[in-house]
């Protein structure tokens, strides 16, 4: 069951404006023995009753979310700055006998700042951004008591440059990602994947950098995108099968490794100036990811292509 609730309300001053979103996510995740004996003679109330009753995994996950952003005046006619925070409070209970994760709480504060710089058919953009992760956990069976916290600081810089009906952009950024409470702490078999996960507490945040290109070309029949990219990621975290089974199903684990992944998307769509009623589209998108040994790495995406061709049918009287 989910539940979510979302409030976005943005605040116009003379020359600026705040954006304000505040958040809402409860979940509940249960699952049911089955029982045989009896239910023929139950009544559908008694029967929901003594489902609730035995549910043997139950969880209840309440997530509550702030993202807050002003954004400035412009300063000379050429630059504009955002200033914000994001965060996160996020807390899971357990009421059934099965557990997949302990009562875990996990705590997220990010501060950043962004600057826009704008001049003839140039645009350059810089970012700053601080983050930092706490998660806590109780001990339960098969579960201990766990405390961490992960903190890092990032950028970005990156460049837009317009002539003619080109669009040139190329950025580079740092990026980080905590682990979160069932990479670090899952023990038991997801049955969604027909996967014993189990986790590992000694997980080290993820820490990225990232070069990417791309090239747009647009015109009143015509427009491709080619959009390459390197990526470069310290303790990269992933799942990994161990070959052994538990519980009849497959084990896998979490284990990181520095990593590379690159690849890149390309797509067309192409408007016959003949011919308004056809479109053709088409795209591609793949992606490489090997280890600091050069090999691959395990449930990486295949490459993927989709192509559309359209036809619309104009009539002036319909």
């Amino acid at each position: 069951k989910n539940h979510s609730l979302s409030f976005e309300n943005t605040f116009l001053f003379d020359n600026s404006k705040l954006n304000l979103i505040l958040g809402y996510t409860g979940n509940i995740r249960k699952e049911f023995e089955h029982h045989e004996e009896h239910e023929e003679e139950e009544t559908e109330e008694e029967h929901e009753e003594h489902e609730e009753e035995s549910a043997a995994l139950n969880m209840q996950l309440n997530t509550y979310t702030y993202n807050i952003k002003w954004f400035s005046p412009t300063i000379g006619e050429h630059l504009e700055f955002i200033i914000g925070s994001q965060g996160m409070h996020q807390s899971n209970k357990n009421s059934g006998e099965e557990l997949l994760i302990p009562d875990a709480t996990t705590r997220d504060l990010g501060l950043f700042t962004v600057l826009n710089w704008n001049i003839n058919d140039v645009e350059l953009q810089g970012g700053f951004r601080m983050d930092y992760r706490n998660i806590s956990t109780t001990e339960h069976t098969n579960f201990l008591k766990l405390e961490k916290n992960f903190q890092s600081a990032n950028y970005s810089l990156g460049t837009t440059y317009l002539i003619d009906k080109f669009i040139f952009r190329a950025n580079i950024s740092a990026g980080f990602r905590a682990p979160n409470t069932s990479e670090l702490l899952a023990n038991g078999v997801h049955h969604g994947t027909n996967q014993y996960i189990q986790g590992n507490n000694g997980l080290l945040s993820e820490k990225a950098k990232q070069l990417d290109f791309s090239i747009d070309y647009n015109n009143e029949h015509f427009n491709f995108t080619l959009n390459p990219y390197y990526n470069l990621i310290d303790n990269y975290i992933y799942l990994s099968p161990t070959g052994a089974t538990l519980e009849e199903s497959p084990v896998f684990e979490y284990l990181q490794k520095d990593a590379t992944l690159y690849g890149g998307e390309f797509g067309v769509h192409y408007h016959p100036h003949d011919f308004h009623w056809l479109h053709i589209e088409s795209s591609i998108a793949t992606v490489f990811a090997e280890d600091e040994n050069n090999n691959a790495l395990p449930l990486i995406p295949a490459t993927k292509t989709n192509s559309t061709f359209k036809i619309t049918f104009e009539d002036n009287n319909k």
